[in-house]
Order: C-alpha cells, then structure tokens, then sequence
C-alpha cells in the first residue's frame, strides 16, 4: 500500500524548512508500521479524546512528538543552562535521556516523563532509519533560541505555530495572549488560592501564576500551600 502524504492546510508545518524532512519522516513511520505499534495505539487512544479521531494519525504524532522532544531542549537552556542538545546529532538521544535524568535527579517532584508513546521514534534512531530526525529538532530549536519572546512564552509560541488553529479550535484550545493572561490574573488572583486549569493548553495561566508566587516575598511554606494544579 502507498502512503499519501496529507498536505493539506490542516496539518501543514508553518516552517517550510522542515516540510519535506517531515514528509521523509512521516513516509517512513508509515513503512514501518507505526500505526500497529502498541505505543502508537496508546497514544492515538489517550489523543483522540482531545484531539477526535480524524485527527488522531501519523502527522499529529509527529507534531506532538517534535514538542515533545524540544521541550527537552527548552528545559536543558531555561533550567539547566545548558544547550548541549542543540547541533548534537550524534550524541542526540544519549543527552535527552540525560535531561530527563537531571529532571528525576533535581526536579524530584516532577515526573514528565512517565509514558512511552515516542518510543518508537527512540527505536528508530537507534536502527538509523531517521537519523535526519535530530536535525529536525536543533533547526526549530535554534530558531525558537533566536526568538525575541520571553523564555516562558516560547513553547506557546511553538504550539501556537506548528498544531493548526483548526485542530487546536475543534479540541477547544484557544490562544490567550500573555497581556491578557496578565491583566486576568492581576484581576482574580489572591495568592494562597488553588488554581486548576483542566484545559491549560500550553499552560499561560498557570505560568502567569506561579510567576507571581515565586516574585512574592512568602515564605517557603505558604508558597508550598499556594498549589497549583491542571
């Protein structure tokens, strides 16, 4: 069977850069079965309640699998001040399984990492059937680096640019812009509140929030009390 590639406005990358190295990855996850991939299936199930079931194939499981892996990338510049992930090819997969190490090591009550849906993708860098694939990540890595937004904001811009306004719109995600997050919660917040946010998206809220509790002249305790949860 022939994979047809879908090119259409709905899932079509924003950085024509990268479209035809995302084509190549996106043929080759067909020809390797992906989709009867036990951890694909198990991503396909938990995504398609935010996401449907149209939506729910091989391009939207690159796309939250190449957020997934900048992230790695934002948190080793951001929280460890390190970029030994960017232009690292060779060394990719070894320093992303260190910055997940140095999360559980120094980030004890975070565990980001507790699913195994792009297992898949670590299997095929291993084989070397995409070893373009960590190019993908530095190009839009280093791009983001570049960006003139502040560090907080710059994975919500990412999600923002490569998931389509369509798909975001349908699945209920909407684009609140940081000014007003702001003036939001400089109106309703009173520190010491819990804060939920079932639909968080990119999570501008919650980041407005635990921004103005850790600028707060608190103490420890009653910044530990202020809990904020999505």
């Amino acid at each position: 069977m022939k994979y047809k590639i879908d090119s259409s406005h709905k899932t079509r990358f924003d950085f024509p850069i990268i479209e035809n190295e995302i084509r190549k990855l996106e043929k080759i996850l067909f020809e390797n079965k992906i989709e009867e991939v036990i951890e694909f299936k198990k991503w396909q199930n938990d995504f398609k309640l935010i996401y449907g079931s149209k939506n729910t194939k091989i391009r939207l499981y690159i796309t939250i699998a190449l957020l997934y892996f900048i992230g790695h990338s934002l948190i080793s510049k951001y929280v460890f001040k390190t970029t030994e992930l960017v232009h690292n090819d060779k060394n990719f997969i070894t320093n992303i399984k260190k910055v997940q190490d140095n999360i559980k090591t120094e980030l004890k009550v975070v565990d980001l990492f507790d699913f195994e849906y792009f297992n898949p993708i670590f299997s095929l860098l291993e084989s070397n059937k995409i070893s373009f694939f960590p190019s993908i990540i530095n190009s839009l890595t280093d791009y983001l680096f570049k960006l003139d937004i502040e560090p907080a904001y710059k994975f919500d811009f990412l999600i923002q640019t490569v998931i389509s306004s369509i798909i975001r719109h349908k699945s209920g995600m909407f684009y609140t812009m940081p000014f007003l997050v702001k003036k939001m919660v400089d109106d309703t917040y009173m520190f010491g509140e819990r804060v939920l946010d079932p639909c968080c998206g990119s999570g501008n809220f919650l980041i407005e929030i635990i921004k103005r509790i850790l600028s707060s002249n608190k103490s420890f305790s009653s910044i530990n009390s202020a809990t904020v949860a999505t």
